[in-house]
Formats: structure tokens, C-alpha cells, sequence
């Protein structure tokens, strides 16, 4: 039960916390880099977090999911974004979305991000992660 109510703390506390990488303040890009940061900090960890159910190693799936959303922030949706004929933005959003959904989709199925008691899920459950971008 107490592992229960550490879990469902863990998961609301990023709901106090409120960041737009998008909306950059010209006059601060350190700002924007540590807004940046915290961000993939919290989303890897929620990831790590709700994984770590399924039996994958957390901390393995921490960091392999922080520098690939890293390295697709900065390596796909910046550029995209700073074209002259970017697309619009929530299209860029519904194209990160689908890439991380394939990066913990790939990282759940490496041997080397799952832990001893790893299962594949059943049912209702494997309906539910699916749709979440699980495997």
C-alpha cells in the first residue's frame, strides 16, 4: 500500500511544476536549456516510473530514454521548428510523441533494459499499454 501511495505522489508532483521549451525568452537561453533539462529529467523519470512495473531495469531506461529524447529534441523538433517554413507546432508535437512512443517501444524490447522478472503483459493491460506506446 505505501509503495501505492509513493508511486501515485510521485506521479502528481510533476503536475505542480509548469515549463514551455517552445516559448524561448530571446534574452535568456541559459533559462531555456535548464527549462529544457528539468524537463527531460521529469518525463524520463515518469517513463522509468511506469515501466518499471513491466520489470525493465528503471535507472537503464532512465538514461537511455533522456539522451534519446534529448537527442530527438534537439536533433529533429528544434530544427523543424526553426525552419522558415516550419510546420506548425502541434504537428511537431504529434511527431515527437509518435518517435518517443518507438524509443520506449525499442527500449522495452532490448534485453539489456529488462530485469529478471521483465513480463510482456496480458489483456486488458497490453491493450492499455499499447495505446500508451507500450509495448
Amino acid at each position: 500500500m505505501l509503495r501505492l501511495i509513493l508511486t501515485g505522489t510521485a506521479l502528481l508532483v510533476p503536475l505542480a511544476a509548469s515549463a514551455n521549451p517552445v516559448m524561448l525568452d530571446p534574452s535568456s537561453l541559459l533559462a531555456f536549456y535548464v527549462v529544457a533539462f528539468w524537463a527531460f529529467v521529469v518525463e524520463a523519470g515518469i517513463v522509468a516510473l511506469l515501466l518499471t512495473f513491466r520489470g525493465v531495469a528503471p535507472l537503464r531506461v532512465f538514461i537511455g530514454y533522456f539522451i534519446a529524447n534529448a537527442a530527438i529534441f534537439f536533433f529533429l523538433f528544434q530544427p523543424l521548428l526553426e525552419r522558415s517554413s516550419s510546420p506548425p507546432v502541434l504537428v511537431l508535437e504529434a511527431l515527437v510523441v509518435l518517435v518517443d512512443g518507438l524509443v520506449i517501444k525499442l527500449l522495452v524490447t532490448l534485453a539489456a533494459f529488462q530485469d529478471d522478472n521483465y513480463e510482456t503483459g496480458t489483456g486488458p493491460r497490453k491493450l492499455v499499454n499499447s495505446a500508451n506506446g507500450l509495448r
